[in-house]
């Protein structure tokens, strides 16, 4: 007893002829029968469909014919022939036939009813029976059973590549086309196609496309290329495989920060745009020419392609993004509006919307909050696609005084990307204010901050909050084990040294918040240079110092922008002179603390060399002390625009040096144990 095939039975009973024709149709069309044009009816002259194709370079047209047949018994009532006579005597010019019957035909048949059309009309003939039809709709074309049949059958690979075909390889779609195939299952299937089919071009072509969907774009770029290579008779289908490839290019050179890869995907789109001109063609240029940062030339083609093609959602969202970009956020969030308007979920009109009015519109920050929350609405997943959506979220909550709703959503994308540096030092400025107004987030924003310590280097803002705290918990000196953590403070203890210098702890507090500013300052005056200024007076100065005294440096730095910015905010005349006295002093204790580092890399051997090396050190080191001491005034000066003490004075320098050459001589004695 044959086996049941629920799919089969309806064939038999519950699909009328008409509805049988347009099923075959749908059918051929996916099939690669692109420009079939139904027909049928009682004055078809035996043609169901027919469709019109070019061959070379001819303007003569040559036709395929089809017929379709629920018949059992079309064999023996000769209706094939019948009606093949008919279309010959109606249109001399068809070439092929093709059949499609819900009937079981043998390969014999088949081979033998070719060789009968071939002799009789030259024509070839191609016959598509009952199972073709089984297979093709429940292995490929499920939907149609589902349009047809009203069947529900279980996914198959198959079904999910030909689904991703017909959409087009719109991401949006993909996620929904692989609910119950595995995405890899589909990628091996073809994979499998081309290893049993190499020279079938549609075979690279669709594992191309497959890759580029899930952004494999390596392996998309070498299915093209091989696609391309084998060729092909279809002038449109090599066509679009060019500028296919024209769009890995660009995926692919966006990703790879690759500007080689983009300068050609953009001779491939701006061929396009001269030939076709196309509204997609202008939309591919402009997206590649973004990503080279050729702004304005983007904004063009934008322009062109929703003229072309106002309805265009996503084009204008990007052209809205262009307006931002040429800051004119006005006219980039009407941009935005319009493609809302057309299109209410696209999600990334929604977050450029939000982001543009929280950067450019202070009074926006409800509306730019709504846009967030729609996009989370539409794609609740997003984060995984989009990356910084909940950092400038979080802003937007901030901004708005929702602070404890900003860290849970900072707190959600941190959790996909731990490691981000953006989102962490969003985390740790909501933190900063939070814990402030709330003595509850006091040990959370601890136990970050001290995270923060051991795995971010340099971080001087975190520095400032741990320092904060423990003040604020009346043990500010536990921060210690932190701060040279994080600063990586090897062979000294910045500590001891700030304590040995009667810097306090305040103090490194005031040149941690004024860090970036010292960055800049040390790119132009190096602690190295010292080094090479002692080298030139005989000394080998041990650079094992260095990176602790650079750290030392960043407090009297500190202090004295502190003084500068308050009277420049308060509109008054700082006293220079005494701002560069006490910056002096406390320099003057600190450069001398590491002794006989300044004189040579290694204690030498001899005592006589000591002495001498000392001796040296005692007249010159005091010049290394003025010559920090005024890089700091003379460069701070500058920068709140206040005249410098130092220029044009002709100072005596007595007593630094008599008290440099003293701390230096007592910590060189005790280093080297020159007196027993």
């Amino acid at each position: 007893m044959a086996e049941y095939n629920q799919l089969l039975w309806c064939l038999d009973n519950e699909i009328q002829p008409r509805d049988f024709e347009r099923l075959c149709v749908d059918l051929l069309g996916r099939e690669g029968y692109h420009h079939i044009e139904p027909g049928g009816g009682i004055k078809d002259k035996g043609r169901d469909a027919e469709i019109r194709f070019w061959t070379g370079a001819s303007d003569q047209r040559s036709v395929i014919a089809f017929q379709f047949s629920l018949e059992k018994e079309w064999e023996r009532k000769k209706k094939l022939f019948k009606d093949a006579k008919k279309i010959a005597d109606s249109c001399p010019k068809v070439v092929e036939m093709i059949f499609v019957t819900s009937q079981k035909v043998t390969g014999a048949k088949k081979d033998k009813l070719r060789a009968e059309f071939k002799l009789k009309f030259s024509w070839e003939l191609t016959i598509y029976d009952r199972e073709w039809l089984r297979h093709r709709l429940s292995e490929f074309h499920q939907d149609l059973a589902k349009k047809y049949f009203g069947l529900d059958l279980p996914p198959t690979v198959c079904h999910a590549i030909t689904q991703l075909e017909l959409s087009g390889f719109d991401e949006d779609s993909v996620k929904e086309i692989f609910q119950n195939v595995s995405p890899e299952l589909a990628r091996a299937s073809l994979l499998e196609s081309t290893r049993k089919e190499p020279f079938v071009v549609t075979n690279w072509h669709k594992l191309a496309r497959t890759e580029y969907v899930f952004r494999n774009y390596d392996g998309a770029l070498e299915a093209i290329n091989k696609a391309l290579e084998l060729g092909s008779q279809d002038k449109v289908l090599v066509l679009n495989m060019g500028l296919f490839k024209g769009a890995i290019l660009a995926e692919k050179g966006i990703r790879d920060h690759s500007r080689p890869l983009l300068i050609q995907a953009k001779e491939i789109f701006s061929g396009a745009v001269k030939r076709i001109k196309r509204a997609v063609d202008h939309y591919n240029l402009a997206n590649t020419l973004v990503a080279l940062r050729e702004i304005t030339e983007a904004g063009k083609h934008y322009a062109r392609c929703v003229e072309l093609e106002p309805n265009n959602a996503k084009a204008w969202k990007n052209f809205g993004s262009c307006f931002i970009e040429k800051r004119r956020p006005d006219w980039g969030v009407e941009c935005f509006d319009k493609a809302l308007k057309i299109n209410p979920n696209l999600v990334e009109a929604h977050i450029s919307k939000a982001t543009a009015l929280l950067i450019f519109f202070q009074n926006e920050t409800e509306n730019a909050i709504r846009c967030f929350e729609a996009g989370y609405k539409i794609a609740p997943e997003l984060d995984r696609k989009w990356k910084y959506v909940r950092y400038w979220y979080s802003r937007a909550l901030m901004t708005a005084g929702r602070g404890d709703e900003a860290l849970k959503q900072i707190e959600i994308e941190i959790a996909l990307r731990p490691d981000d540096s953006y989102l962490l030092n969003q985390k740790a400025s909501v933190l900063r204010k939070l814990w402030r107004q709330n003595p509850a987030y006091e040990n959370q924003a601890l136990e970050f901050f001290k995270f923060r310590a051991h795995a971010l280097p340099n971080d001087y803002p975190g520095l400032v909050e741990l320092i904060e705290i423990y003040k604020q918990r009346g043990a500010p000196e536990e921060v210690w084990p932190f701060i040279e953590a994080n600063l990586n403070c090897k062979n000294f203890s910045l500590q001891q040294i700030a304590s040995r210098a009667e810097i306090p702890l305040a103090d490194f507090q005031i040149g941690f918040q004024n860090a970036r500013l010292y960055k800049i300052f040390r790119k132009k005056f190096s602690v190295e240079d010292h080094c090479i200024t002692l080298q030139g007076y005989g000394l080998t100065s041990s650079t094992m110092m260095l990176p602790v005294l650079d750290y030392a440096l960043i407090a009297p730095f500190g202090i004295v922008v502190r003084e500068l910015h308050v009277a420049r905010e308060n509109k008054t005349i700082p006293n220079m002179q005494a701002v560069f006295l006490a910056n002096l002093k406390t320099i003057t204790r600190l450069f001398p603390l590491f002794g006989g580092h300044w004189l040579a890399r290694a204690k030498p051997q001899n005592s006589d060399e000591q002495i001498k090396l000392l001796s040296i050190g005692i007249l010159y080191l005091a010049d290394i002390v003025v010559a920090e001491t005024a890089r700091h005034i003379g460069f701070i000066a500058r920068q709140y625009n206040f005249s410098n003490p130092i220029e044009g004075q002709n100072q005596n320098w007595k007593e630094v040096r008599t008290e440099v050459g003293i701390k230096l001589l007592e910590e060189v004695l005790k280093d080297w144990q020159i007196a027993k």
